[in-house]
């Protein structure tokens, strides 16, 4: 879960970088006043505002996915408590019969 997390926080931070360079590469070429220029920084003004909004969105998305898969965890747990500990047992013998037999 934790690389889930990390791997979100990257990209999420890579898109954020990527904003702030088009950004800054915007207010550098705000001087030049050909009109090709000028109508490539609106679109790319405009394809900002909307990346940013669907990072947002997503990243609104996948918190109330994991909230809600948190929830469905905690109320299966609670309602089962017993099938559950058979699965956390049977999960952890698996996770031992895998590593050991690696080690040979």
């Amino acid at each position: 879960m934790d690389d889930y997390k990390q791997q979100n926080g990257n990209l999420a931070s890579s898109a954020r970088d990527l904003a702030s360079n088009a950004e800054e590469l915007m207010r550098q070429t705000a001087a030049v006043s050909n009109d090709s220029i000028a109508v490539l920084r609106e679109k790319l003004q405009e394809s900002l505002k909307v990346a940013r909004t669907q990072i947002a969105n997503a990243q609104d998305y996948a918190v109330e996915r994991g909230k809600q898969a948190v929830t469905a965890t905690d109320t299966y747990v609670h309602e089962k408590p017993w099938q559950a500990i058979a699965v956390a047992a049977l999960f952890g013998a698996l996770i031992g019969f895998i590593s050991s037999g690696s080690r040979r």
